[in-house]
């Protein structure tokens, strides 16, 4: 049996939903390097400086920026992608099946397979399928009641690499 919905995103919601996932991925790539590096650096450094307190203030100076940086990239650019795309404060019904998934937005409609989508997150907000580009589609918890909220679930976790509450 399909499950049919309808919702549209305020700000707010996109900027909490797109921040989470940016930091997700953040904290999953190239910050763990990045900061690994870093560390080296320092220690690397330390030991030429004989660990010399500027060292360390330069450090933690450093660690802070490369720390600010990622949050800010977290929380800022949402709202600057949710200000310039129009299509992200848009009406959409979406309707999930076993053969796919239908989107109809008032930029055109679109029948999705699943072999589209990598995988689905399930965060306390509603659902991620990812199709391996940076914006994935999200469904809010919000448009779905208790039984198509455990309908939709379930076909998630039949079609794709499924992970429950991040």
């Amino acid at each position: 049996m399909p499950i049919k919905i309808e919702y549209q995103l305020t700000k707010k919601e996109y900027v909490a939903i797109a921040g989470r996932f940016i930091l997700r991925n953040s904290l999953r790539g190239r910050v763990p390097v990045a900061l690994a590096v870093y560390v080296i650096y320092i220690l690397v450094a330390g030991v030429f400086f004989n660990f010399s307190p500027l060292l360390w203030i330069m450090g933690v100076v450093g660690l802070g920026v490369l720390l600010s940086i990622v949050l800010a990239y977290s929380f800022i650019y949402p709202r600057y992608i949710y200000k310039r795309d129009p299509k992200l404060a848009a009406k959409y019904s979406v309707e999930f099946s076993d053969n796919g998934v239908l989107v109809n937005g008032p930029y055109g409609d679109s029948n999705l397979n699943w072999s589209y989508y990598k995988k689905a997150l399930e965060m306390s907000l509603g659902y991620f399928l990812e199709a391996g580009t940076n914006r994935p589609q999200f469904v809010p918890k919000k448009a779905l009641d208790r039984a198509q909220e455990a309908a939709l679930r379930n076909l998630l976790k039949a079609k794709l690499n499924f992970k429950g509450n991040l």
